[in-house]
């Protein structure tokens, strides 16, 4: 438990690897996230929980929507205000959040449930969703479909990555029910700058041993050696996004 929670709060050291590295949220997944919500809300009040550097509250923000983002880690926030400005920030947790009662139409959570209590999470979004309210969930998962994309996922897991969402789905806990799901397949332009970014933001890079992080860069360096990606070329690096979603009784 200790070291789950030194992983989830350590990416505030690398929040400007973060936000090269990670990609962004494909609109049809945030469109479909908030598809319950908007024939009641065509501006929809949204929080995103775990924010990070902005990510998601990116998309949010394109798509309308009136977001708060709220994060563990001021550092990450500091870089998502750099990023995402005039988006109103807050320190806080799924379990936790600095919000009042049936204050939001939609509680997104990008990347992140998988480091949540999912009663504790559960019962404190519900308490911050007014009635009819969703729950969105969201995830970028590399796509090994082809060679290389396969060794760099056997990479990232060699190093124990938790960024990822539970076999089957994410648990949720009452009052909500099991949630819908729905998928899209895409590619992400990717360097070897972003895809650097990419590996060293990830919390068992960050938190791994100087012999670990040499590994893992060797590693990383042998496969983009191999692919023949020089400085500045890019190459689509295939993800599928995950989105799950559950509505607020009421």
């Amino acid at each position: 438990m200790v070291e789950q929670e030194a992983r989830a709060t350590s990416f505030g050291s690398v929040a400007e690897l973060y936000e090269q590295g990670r990609p962004e949220y494909p609109a049809a997944a945030i469109e479909w996230m908030l598809a319950p919500v908007r024939g009641t809300a065509a501006s929809p009040r949204v929080l995103d929980v775990g924010a990070g550097t902005g990510k998601l509250s990116r998309g949010l923000a394109a798509a309308g929507c009136r977001v708060t983002a709220v994060d563990p880690d001021a550092q990450m926030l500091e870089q998502l205000r750099g990023s995402v400005p005039g988006v109103p920030t807050g320190i806080g947790t799924a379990e936790s959040l600095p919000c009042a009662d049936a204050s939001a139409d939609a509680v997104v959570l990008g990347q992140a449930w998988h480091w949540v209590d999912p009663v504790l999470a559960s019962r404190e979004i519900a308490r911050v969703l007014r009635p009819g309210g969703v729950l969105g969930l969201v995830w970028n998962l590399r796509d090994p479909r082809t060679a290389w994309a396969a060794e760099l996922e056997a990479l990232v897991r060699s190093s124990g990555s938790r960024d990822t969402m539970a076999a089957g789905g994410p648990e949720l806990a009452p009052p909500f029910g099991a949630p819908e799901h729905a998928s899209w397949a895409w590619e992400h332009p990717a360097t070897r700058a972003t895809l650097g970014g990419m590996l060293r933001s990830r919390s068992s890079y960050i938190t791994g041993s100087p012999v670990e992080r040499a590994e893992l860069d060797a590693g990383l360096a042998r496969i983009l050696d191999g692919l023949g990606l020089r400085d500045g070329e890019s190459i689509g690096m295939p993800y599928v996004t995950h989105a799950f979603r559950a509505i607020l009784p009421g």
